[in-house]
């Protein structure tokens, strides 16, 4: 199947960590160049309904976004890439902001969680062939499969930071008709 990576998203769940200057100050010595900074006060909404995170970081190119929401903090890589160049770096760089991070959590971490969405680049053909392959069910009451979509997490004990913690690693595979 040929695919590449659409968004990297790293999520460690944890108690919240409050904006501050000792974040702030904290972070720009983790972060390689001069990410922007943001307060709940600045990240207003249009939309009242929408959630709001706490604080986030903007890395300077804008591609990096690390969001600090009430129960876990989010480090987002939208870069278009073969995942094998960006998932070794991108989980490297996710596990120093985390580790860093664990200074303010005060030891209320509870799950560490990288989530690849990769884009499949095959033919309509090709994806039906390979989901086939998988979901043995190739039609119901005489009609062919329109979407499909399963999942399994597995939770593994990693060590972050000299701390062993339950780490998911989550497969999701969707296939949505485009026309």
């Amino acid at each position: 199947m040929g695919r590449i990576v659409e968004n990297l998203r790293a999520s460690l769940f944890t108690e919240a960590i409050p904006y501050s200057w000792d974040l702030i100050n904290h972070l720009r010595q983790v972060l390689p160049g001069n990410w922007l900074p943001s307060s709940k006060s600045v990240l207003q909404p249009a939309d009242p309904n929408m959630l709001v995170p706490e604080w986030s970081f903007l890395s300077p190119d804008g591609r990096i976004i690390l969001v600090g929401w009430k129960n876990k903090i989010d480090l987002i890589s939208a870069i278009k890439k073969n995942p094998s160049d960006l998932l070794p770096t991108f989980c490297k760089t996710a596990k120093e902001v985390f580790a860093a991070l664990l200074k303010f959590s005060n030891g209320h971490t509870y799950r560490f969680a990288i989530a690849p969405k990769y884009e499949c680049v095959d033919t309509p053909d090709e994806q039906n062939k390979w989901i086939k392959g998988i979901f043995n069910k190739n039609s119901f009451e005489e009609s062919a499969i329109d979407e499909c979509s399963f999942s399994q997490t597995y939770r593994v004990e990693k060590g972050l930071d000299g701390v062993r913690v339950p780490i998911n690693f989550l497969a999701r595979l969707q296939q949505e008709q485009r026309e």
